[in-house]
């Protein structure tokens, strides 16, 4: 199975100037559900993962696929095409799109400090004796967290899906 990663990085220096450029050749529709991001950093990883799909598409499909032509599925989530799968995730200043011939669900998180209580009901009883028998448990965590929501994304369910469940 052929995939496609493609990614990018922004900083507070380019932001605005990336958001300011490049909004503009999302289609109408798509520019409006941009508009309902509140944080101007949510807004730019948005226009910067559609970019992304719009480059691995090309590189993937050797054409251009109109992202005006976004479905979804019964969950929410996004498909241009029957023939292909695509994911796209960002955390911190980090963007990344996947596109492959089979369904495929791409994660990546910033390691930042969590309260373990808040997300008790993600993992397994077994994952958390070994998240907390771990050298780093907060690396361990977002470890099995990403694989996780790799997973769901992959399924189409997304977070419809129950985490606890999945056991790696």
């Amino acid at each position: 199975m052929e995939i496609v990663l493609v990614y990018t990085k922004f900083n507070d220096q380019n932001k605005a100037a990336i958001y300011d450029k490049w909004l503009s050749i999302l289609p109408p529709e798509l520019r409006y559900k941009n508009l309902r991001y509140y944080n101007l950093n949510d807004r730019v990883r948005n226009v910067l993962g559609k970019l992304l799909l719009m480059k691995a598409l090309e590189i993937f499909n050797n054409t251009v696929i109109p992202l005006n032509n976004l479905y979804y599925n019964e969950f929410g989530r996004p498909y241009l095409s029957t023939d292909f799968d695509f994911n796209i995730t960002h955390s911190g200043s980090y963007v990344f799109c996947a596109i492959g011939s089979k369904e495929l669900g791409i994660d990546i998180e910033e390691i930042v400090p969590i309260n373990f209580n808040s997300v008790k009901e993600t993992m397994t009883q077994i994952q958390w004796d070994i998240i907390n028998k771990a050298h780093s448990p907060l690396q361990e965590y977002y470890k099995y967290w990403t694989i996780k929501e790799a997973v769901i994304k992959a399924d189409g369910r997304g977070f419809f899906a129950s985490l606890e469940k999945i056991s790696i």
